[in-house]
């Protein structure tokens, strides 16, 4: 990640007194791009029927449970969609 000197400068300015090591720019980046930045993972969906059957629940169910917001719905072009991580949530 990129950042300006100004902003740079201000940065190691805040948390210089609290390292012992000597910060610069370049330092910052690094420190940014690697500890504090996870990488994007993506994240599958699944169809209203597959996220059904991997509750183990019927379709009619899901669609209650997404009416009522105990899962948030994701659209993709309209289409409902179910994340994952929300299925594995259950």
């Amino acid at each position: 990640m990129r950042i300006s000197k100004e902003i740079g400068d201000a940065v190691i300015g805040l948390l210089q007194p609290y390292t012992e090591r000597k910060l610069t720019v370049e330092i910052i980046e690094k420190m940014l791009d690697e500890e504090f930045l996870p990488e994007p993972k993506s994240e599958s969906l699944l169809s209203r029927k597959e996220a059904a059957a991997a509750l183990h629940i019927s379709v009619v169910t899901l669609d209650r449970m997404l009416r009522d917001g105990e899962i948030v719905p994701c659209q993709i072009r309209g289409r409902g969609m179910v994340r994952r991580s929300k299925v594995d949530g259950f």
